[in-house]
């Protein structure tokens, strides 16, 4: 097995979940394998003995690794977007609680207003008028012509 193929049997990877990058790295791969592999079935089919060169298996080695290295590259992208979403909604939590403990602050001192205000206008509805004496009635012109 190929480190690619390993890979992915590890993280239980399909072709169809890996990146249009690794995905074109690892057709590379299939198509250069696919090469090698119709060289064999030919000099077999010939009847001579077929052995993969040495620079044909370096090169599937190294189009393997090259998927490989894709692979962890999108790991590694997709991990470090997690990593900064999570602290984006951490961000954005203490944001909402920070608003929710000023939005509480001031409902409470609107209330504190709104009940010492309610405690002046009765004070102001509880004290006693002062009597009007009959004098102030007859002295206004009001009272003089009505």
């Amino acid at each position: 097995m190929y480190p690619h193929q390993v890979l992915m049997e590890e993280q239980k990877l399909q072709k169809e979940n890996l990146t249009r990058e690794a995905q074109n790295y690892l057709k590379d791969f299939n198509h250069f394998h696919r090469g090698v592999s119709l060289k064999q079935s030919r000099a077999e089919k010939k009847g001579k003995e077929f052995e993969v060169s040495e620079s044909d298996t370096q090169k599937l080695v190294r189009l393997s690794k090259s998927v490989c290295v894709q692979i962890y590259e999108d790991m590694n992208t997709t991990r470090q977007e997690a990593v900064a979403k999570k602290k984006e909604e951490e961000r954005l939590q203490q944001e909402a609680l920070e608003l929710k403990r000023i939005q509480e602050e001031e409902d409470l001192k609107l209330k504190e207003q709104a009940e010492a205000k309610r405690l002046e206008e009765e004070k102001l509805k509880e004290e006693p008028k002062p009597p009007v004496s009959k004098n102030e009635e007859g002295n206004s012109l009001f009272d003089y012509f009505f």
